[in-house]
């Protein structure tokens, strides 16, 4: 039988258990009209097949008849594909179940040469277009095969030659030489010569070597092969087309290579290219294996650090960099799918979120390298560490031929800026290497990695390895000139993209929605004895979903609530449930340890001591943890060995795996499991908690594990932290969103798989009603009944007015005031404890502040107190947690953070972050954690006036003030300081000032003018320059008419002896205004911060003549008003009305309290509903006669 007929056959086999499996569910006879004993027909098998809504739905209830549609869809794709690609189906279930993918398929073969004739990632501008691709691969190998794997584009791409090599004197005979009979001959190259014959093709998909027993055992070739494989592609539609080619040698790892093509216009190819250049805006050098020689850091070997573990870890770390190579801006192509299309769908899942994370990546670099320098290293061989005001102090001393390099930036670094946040967290090692101004071409560089050691507001620690120390020359107590450039840590993002090739069936996370799927529900299921009696409707909705057979598929399950609704409460009581059947396996993962460890210590251990036995949960750690850092009671539920006399833990084993019911891991971890020989569909249930703190590509790392039966829970609440992404292009694309909020946005309104928690009973009613108001949409329902403290309200703030500090070791900020008040209030709530909330403890009170340096300053000075045991935490790492009462140290103050935001120029406010004062998502996370109280300490200016989440501190700090809750400050005091702040801000220009004339055009023409309007000649003074102009006071007297003209001279008189009396520093009043004749005062002016601040400088003569001059044409204009004539007739206007954007009213500039002005300028008064913002109106433009009709914004007219 020929391999077409081998072929024909399966097809036809496959197409005869299709019909099969179609017959049993309809029937033989294939009537429109179910037969007796039948349950459905056949246009409602073909229905529900396609996932039509107008199906049957009582199909969807019988398990095995939808487990057959299911088997029909597949066997009718494989019939519909052709059968001829079993190679690709092989590799392809091999590659997604191999613990180790990149020991199946890699894009670098060690033994094997390749090369190609074009890019495999191109762009083509023409509709109707062909291209082809010749690959070279120069081997001592036998070519066994050679596939195409993706079917999404299949008709596009074919093989059009395979000439596999052979030994040079024997054409037509060698292991390939079957396979065509060798009916063209090519020369050959490599070593000891070769020739390649040209096989037939019977497949366009795939070409296969006949079987010989060399070939079949990947047995080496007497001399090197040389291979040529030609694929072509064609097309006449437009589209971003893709292909995968495997060439196999016999034995694994195969040699794939990933073609991708653009079929794009030409505008189109236009906007793709400006787009990655904002994308990639770097024109440096980016160091890599590719054009320089890298040497890794190596430091000498510690015992407990060399186990086979740490090896294992080492090696699958290598094996990811190299599977997902480094983005590089030359290389990088961006697709034009990625681009328009605005959905994730099943098919552009995987190549999206790739493409989408490679810009990610590029991204940060983007942030990180603006660090990159080049600096003078100082070397030393120990240096010391010592924040100032404190009694510690660390001190470092080099070994083993390595040295110290201490680096000092070009730019402070700190946590609120992005570039800032990215070095602190993302980056472990720089490359070092000797400074040159140019690298001759083709010449690779000698860079070595070394370690940073610590990292202070303008210093950088390094560690340098003794390779480095030899290869560069250094030596202790010198200086050496060095490029320096920082490496952001991409394990991580390698995991991600790993993650995402690990998902075989995309319909886990895009679920059919067009069928509502039936949950059975019996009352006994609902009221069941077992239940706890304590969860309410809601809750047990989301226990019988949960607790649903696995028999019956349901999408995953969506369990949303905010804080306090009992959403771990909630799966614990389902876990306790699942337990209870047999056969369940159970994973639970979460997105950080403290919120995993909460599962043992509050429900699974009690159920152990309990007598639960198979409750018995198994705790995975990273292996590279501290054992003393874990909580004692968890470490009993975990694998830990001991190496050297050191408690290690340990990676599980599979047969650890199948001893338990329960395993608990983070998400990051979850991939250590999927690396197992685990079956698929070991877990029935997978739980996913904090669900919506994870992107997406991260929290399906454990769905690598489920089957087609594993039963999905995601629990979470979007509005707490989450992760930070730095992309824009990437944020316009969802990148950002988890699964969690995507799965929430797909599934229709009341859909039985989305279940929404809102009764909260963690808290008291006053802080439910806050956080209702300005995070949850008025949503919450407050359910519990917490007890108040006698004295503060629930919502307390205390007042500081301290110095934010950045010390020059720390890339954090403290602020010693807001230490002290923490700590003597707590200290006075110890005392004043009430018997309502019970008894006191370590864990009762909880300190949350975004900075490490503040946490670490509060635990020293509670330790000299004797409460060295009260919880101080980063927000971070609080997540899961609650305390009766917690104190939220908010730290910043206007001092750094104005003084950022000016150096910052080219930063945006998305990007900077003052904690508490700009991060909304971090300061919910904080404030939810309390149960009774909130007590903020901080500056209340500084909160109110800087930063993103000003308004919500503005609408704290009333109710504090409205509940007598306020301390420190009164609110009128807060208010009025406030004013100032924003008045500050807004008025920036005078628009009163005479119009600017440059020295160069005051010509004589010009000076004429000036003295005509002025009645006459003036007397010139002179200029610097050495040019006669008027002196700039007098040109403010512009177009003044002559009936003022004469009070002219008194004005001049009054500046005069003002002037005169501030340059002998005689008097430091105020000078009073001239009056206007008649002896009338002109109306009191509003205020005048422009001047005031213009004055402030400048306190020479200089300074009160321009302000004289300036209130001399200010009072000109208003009599001239008050006249009700001249060019200003219309008369000036009050400030709200151009603030506020309203009517515009005649009269007088009147002097107003401004408190009405700042919450205008702010973005309008707080609602009493919901602390909603008016938007303020554009200003409008009036024509200004003064400037001969130049145009002023009325917004500015108040200053």
């Amino acid at each position: 039988m020929t391999e077409a007929q081998a072929n024909e056959y399966l097809r036809h086999r496959l197409w005869q258990k299709a019909k099969d499996i179609y017959d049993s569910i309809v029937g033989a006879s294939g009537s429109d009209q179910p037969a007796s004993g039948r349950r459905h027909s056949k246009e409602q098998v073909i229905a529900c097949l396609y996932g039509r809504t107008e199906c049957c739905l009582e199909l969807r209830q019988y398990d095995q008849v939808t487990q057959d549609c299911h088997r029909l869809l597949k066997l009718l794709a494989l019939a519909e594909n052709g059968a001829g690609s079993n190679l690709a189906r092989t590799l392809l279930e091999r590659w997604v179940q191999a613990p180790s993918p990149e020991k199946v398929m890699r894009e670098k073969v060690e033994g094997v040469e390749d090369s190609c004739s074009h890019d495999l990632v191109t762009t083509i501008s023409s509709k109707v277009s062909k291209r082809e691709w010749s690959f070279v691969l120069k081997t001592k190998r036998y070519l066994k095969a050679v596939a195409l794997l993706q079917d999404a584009h299949r008709n596009h791409f074919v093989l059009k030659q395979v000439c596999p090599g052979e030994p040079r004197g024997t054409p037509g005979s060698g292991p390939s030489g079957g396979g065509g009979g060798g009916k063209k001959s090519m020369s050959g190259g490599g070593k000891g010569g070769g020739s390649s014959s040209e096989a037939d093709l019977n497949s366009e998909q795939e070409w296969m070597a006949p079987a010989t027993p060399g070939l079949d055992k990947g047995e080496a070739a007497p001399a090197v092969l040389e291979h040529r494989i030609k694929v072509g592609f064609s097309t006449e539609i437009y589209g971003t087309f893709r292909q995968t080619v495997v060439f196999d040698f016999g034995r694994e790892p195969v040699l794939v290579k990933h073609i991708c093509v653009d079929v794009v216009p030409v505008t189109e190819v236009d906007k793709i290219q400006e787009i990655k250049k904002d994308i990639v805006m770097s024109t440096a050098e980016r160091w890599d294996e590719t054009n320089s020689e890298i040497c890794e850091f190596t430091t000498a070997p510690i015992p407990h650090m060399h186990t086979p573990a740490y090896t294992a870890d080492a090696e699958r770390e290598k094996d990811l960099l190299l599977r997902y190579p480094l983005p590089k801006a030359s290389t990088f192509v961006l697709t034009q799918s990625t681009i328009t299309e605005k959905r994730l769908t099943r098919n552009n899942y995987r190549n999206r979120i790739h493409e989408l994370l490679y810009v990610e990546e590029i991204a940060r670099y983007e942030q990180i390298a603006r660090y990159n320098l080049t600096t003078r290293l100082s070397i030393v061989t120990n240096y010391l560490l010592t924040p100032s005001g404190m009694a510690t102090s660390t001190a470092k001393y080099s070994h083993s031929g390595e040295l110290f390099a201490l680096m000092k930036l070009g730019k402070d670094v700190s946590e609120d800026t992005s570039a800032g946040r990215l070095i602190l967290n993302n980056c472990q090692a720089v490359y070092i290497a000797a400074a040159r101004e140019t690298t001759p071409a083709g010449e690779r560089r000698k860079v070595y990695e070394a370690v940073i050691e610590d990292k202070g507001k303008n210093m950088i620690y390094l560690k340098v390895s003794a390779k480095a120390v030899t290869g560069l020359g250094l030596k202790p107590d010198t200086e050496f000139l060095a490029d320096i450039q920082f490496q952001p840590n991409r394990l991580t993002y390698c995991e991600w993209h790993q993650a995402i090739d690990k998902i075989a069936d995309f319909r886990i996370i895009f679920p059919e929605i067009f069928l509502e799927p039936s949950i059975p529900w019996t009352p006994q299921r609902q009221w069941d004895a077992s239940l706890d009696p304590k969860l309410n409707s809601k809750q047990k909705e989301a226990v019988v979903a949960i607790t649903t057979p696995v028999s019956v598929p349901l999408p995953p399950i969506l369990l949303i609530g905010p804080f306090g609704t009992g959403k771990t409460y909630t799966l614990a009581q389902a876990i306790k449930q699942l337990l209870l059947q047999d056969g369940t396996k159970i994973l639970i993962c979460t997105h950080s340890n403290s919120a995993a460890d909460l599962y043992i210590k509050d429900y699974l251990h009690p159920w152990v001591e309990e007598g639960m036995t198979e409750a018995r949960p198994l705790r995975v750690y990273y292996h590279k943890r501290w054992v003393a850092t874990v909580n004692s009671i968890v470490q009993k539920y975990c694998l830990v060995d001991l190496n050297i006399n050191m408690r290690n833990f340990r990676r599980p084993t599979v047969k650890d795996i199948l001893k338990h019911r329960i395993v608990v891991v983070t998400l990051n971890i979850s991939m250590e499991l999927a690396s197992l020989d685990l079956p698929k569909g070991h877990f029935t249930h997978i739980f996913l908690d904090e669900a919506a703190q994870a992107m997406e590509c991260e929290a399906i790392m454990p769905l690598a594990l489920a089957g087609e039966r594993t039963r999905i829970v995601l629990a979470g609440d979007h509005m707490q932290m989450s992760p930070e992404l730095f992309s824009n292009f990437a944020k316009e694309r969802k990148l950002h969103v988890s699964l969690l909020e995507r799965l929430y946005d797909h599934y229709p309104n009341d859909f039985p798989c989305k279940i929404l928690l809102c009764e909260n009973y963690r808290a008291h009613d006053a802080i439910i009603r806050f956080t209702s108001e300005l995070f949850y949409e008025q949503k919450l329902i407050a359910s519990g009944k917490q007890p108040r403290h006698e004295k503060f309200y629930p919502l307390t703030f205390f007042t500081t007015r301290g110095e934010d500090v950045q010390d020059k070791n720390s890339t954090a900020f403290y602020n010693n005031s807001e230490v002290y008040e923490v700590v003597e209030r707590v200290c006075e709530l110890r005392k004043k404890w009430p018997s309502a909330w019970g008894k006191i403890n370590d864990q009762s009170i909880g300190i949350m502040t975004p900075y490490a340096d503040q946490v670490f300053r509060i635990r020293s000075e509670l330790r000299k107190r004797r409460m060295g045991g009260i919880s101080v935490e980063r927000v971070a790492n609080v997540q899961g947690k609650q305390f009766r009462a917690i104190f939220l140290s908010t730290v910043r103050t206007r001092r750094t953070c104005n003084a950022n935001a000016s150096e910052g120029a080219g930063t945006s406010s998305e990007e900077v972050d003052y904690g508490f004062l700009s991060n909304s998502k971090l300061l919910n996370t904080a404030i939810t954690r309390a149960q009774s109280l909130v007590a903020v300490v901080g500056d209340p200016v500084a909160l109110c006036s800087i930063g993103r989440c000003r308004k919500v501190w503005e609408r704290f700090i009333e109710i504090c003030y409205q509940n007598k809750s306020l301390f420190g400050i009164t609110w009128s005091l807060l208010r009025s300081q406030l004013d100032g702040v924003e008045l500050k801000k807004t008025y920036v220009l005078n628009p009163l000032a005479p119009e600017f004339v440059p020295r160069a055009l005051q010509g004589e023409a010009y000076l004429r003018d000036q003295a005509a309007n002025l009645g006459g000649a003036f007397p010139m003074v002179s200029s610097p320059g050495g040019r006669n102009t008027p002196p700039g006071w007098r040109l403010a007297q512009k177009n003044v008419p002559p009936s003022i003209r004469p009070q002219l001279t008194a004005v001049a008189a009054a500046a005069a002896a003002a002037a005169a009396a501030v340059a002998s520093g005689q008097t430091r009043h105020r000078m009073r205004s001239p009056t206007i004749a008649g002896g009338q005062a002109p109306p009191p002016l509003g205020p005048l911060p422009y001047f005031q601040q213009q004055q402030q400088p400048n306190k020479g003569p200089a300074g009160v003549v321009a302000a004289a001059a300036a209130l001399m044409q200010t009072q000109a204009q208003q009599q001239q008003q008050q006249a009700g004539g001249g060019a200003f007739g219309a008369g000036l206007y009050h400030q709200a009305p151009h603030l506020a954007g309203g009517p515009l009213q005649q009269g007088p500039v009147v002097a107003q309290p401004n408190h009405h002005i700042r919450p205008m300028l702010a973005g309008g008064p707080i609602s009493p509903s919901g602390f909603q913002q008016q938007q303020q109106q554009p200003p409008q433009a009036i024509p200004n006669s003064q400037s001969q009709g130049h145009y002023a914004q009325t917004g500015d007219l108040a200053s």
